[in-house]
């Protein structure tokens, strides 16, 4: 459940929440959320949640591209795509516990209490402790969408802006020691994506985040991925809601899986290299 509080991404603390555990027993299951009003009688818990069960049903669930800032109440249905860890907040005296997770439906993804809100939607979904979220049962759950470019779009793409790519695994880089800026030494290595534009581009990927083992060849499907320039280069990076998809059962994914094994396998790769009337200008002006 989430309290119907759509407002625009900042950064922010939240009440207490009880249902992390309920979330993450979720995974990627599809989603059930049904907005209640904060003011309700604890005496009608009852009674409301037998509301609850005939609301779901005879409710038409909201798209996330059709949500309001400002608005409260509500229902929408979405797939859990990604979960933060929970973290303890301490201010004025008042302490707590905060999550934020990313969910999608066939519109788009809406990120609920984020610190960061790391999806193209502008609005997000607060949980209050009256919030409820519940599994949905049947055939027809949300599915999740890539809506995919191809590498040599991605030239022209901005940088920080989200994309979903389909790719061919070409090579997988060694892993380097990185100190981040929290002091703690983390891994990061390279992996080398090309697709039937002929271009190849760098995708860094933190070490334990995203399992890449013995793809070499392979088609995978990455949603959420953000676009960087680095060296003269647009390169892409992982988020907290990007999501690698193995399952080859996109007609995309097997179209260029194919591809890949009659002719692509033989063809030669470009790198992204930014021209310079394209290229990000340096903080001192070169």
């Amino acid at each position: 459940m989430f309290d119907g509080d759509f407002s625009p991404s900042t950064s922010r603390t939240g009440d207490d929440y009880d249902e992390f555990d309920d979330l993450n027993s979720l995974g990627e299951k599809a989603t059930s959320s049904r907005f209640q009003d904060e003011n309700q009688p604890p005496k009608a818990t009852k009674k409301r949640d037998r509301e609850n069960r005939t609301a779901l049903i005879t409710k038409k669930p909201k798209l996330f591209k059709n949500l309001e800032m400002g608005k409260h109440g509500g229902i929408v249905h979405g797939r859990v795509l990604s979960k933060s860890n929970v973290k303890n907040w301490q201010t004025n005296g008042k302490d707590g516990q905060l999550c934020s997770f990313v969910m999608e439906d066939s519109s788009g993804s809406v990120q609920s209490n984020a610190l960061f809100n790391k999806t193209n939607n502008p609005v997000e979904i607060h949980l209050t402790k009256l919030s409820q979220i519940k599994a949905i049962q049947g055939k027809n759950l949300p599915k999740t969408t890539i809506e995919s470019i191809t590498i040599a779009e991605i030239l022209h793409t901005e940088q920080n802006k989200l994309i979903d790519l389909i790719g061919i695994v070409y090579d997988i880089g060694p892993s380097q020691n990185l100190s981040c800026r929290d002091g703690i030494v983390r891994q990061k290595y390279n992996v080398k994506i090309v697709d039937d534009s002929l271009k190849v581009v760098s995708l860094g990927i933190w070490k334990n985040s995203h399992n890449f083992a013995n793809t070499e060849g392979k088609c995978l499907a990455m949603k959420n991925l953000i676009v960087r320039e680095y060296a003269g280069k647009k390169v892409l990076a992982t988020t907290d809601s990007t999501v690698v998809k193995h399952e080859q059962d996109d007609v995309n994914m097997k179209r260029l899986q194919n591809w890949w094994i009659r002719e692509g396998q033989y063809e030669e790769f470009e790198e992204l290299e930014v021209p310079k009337q394209l290229a990000t200008p340096t903080p001192n002006g070169e």
